[in-house]
């Protein structure tokens, strides 16, 4: 995954001179965001061809779609929409989706911040099918309240057959002291 503080084009080439198979394009400011993307296209692309580079998406981090303020929900609906729309331009087929944070007063009113969530996720996805690109969620961590344990993520691919689960190891760690990377194998490893 670049990082999105430092210049996209130099990343992609660094990730690409390592050896690594694909690039993970985080889409997020200051230096990732769609509009930057969309503007070194045909240089992502060369460097991408140059380096036998694949390329996947990661959809904005630090937005909020699940949060209790309408405004912000739709202005991070957005951020996600005009993401997917560069991702398209640029030939991606997957993105990840980190699904919502739950903060401030939403800590009291789970239940209604989780039914943002799952209207956000499913315009996102909405989103990504018309423009065929797959929708992959990926499991959080503790301080997000959502979708970090195994279990939670039922209730999401039961409405929402069509999107994928990315298992991010990582987020897996967090929290307990216990890695939950083989509960998440063990649920949906198939």
């Amino acid at each position: 995954m670049n990082f999105p503080i430092k210049p996209l084009l130099r990343e992609v080439e660094e990730i690409g001179e390592m050896g690594f198979d694909y690039v993970e394009l985080t889409m997020d400011p200051p230096e990732a965001t769609p509009q930057k993307i969309l503007v070194q296209k045909h240089s992502i692309q060369e460097a991408l061809h140059r380096y036998g580079m694949g390329i996947m998406g990661h959809l904005p981090t630090f937005v909020w779609t699940s949060d209790l303020y309408e405004s912000l929900r739709k202005a991070s609906l957005q951020e996600n929409f005009e993401a997917l729309e560069a991702s398209a331009e640029l030939g991606i087929e997957k993105v990840v989706l980190h699904p919502a944070y739950i903060t401030g007063l939403g800590k009291f009113l789970i239940d209604r911040v989780k039914g943002y969530a799952m209207e956000s996720i499913e315009s996102i996805l909405k989103k990504a099918v018309s423009l065929n690109i797959t929708l992959c969620i990926e499991n959080m961590f503790p301080q997000t309240h959502f979708l970090f344990q195994a279990y939670e993520f039922q209730s999401i691919f039961k409405a929402f057959p069509e999107i994928r689960l990315t298992l991010d190891i990582g987020h897996a760690n967090l929290g307990g002291g216990k890695n939950k990377s083989s509960e998440f194998i063990h649920h949906y490893g198939y």
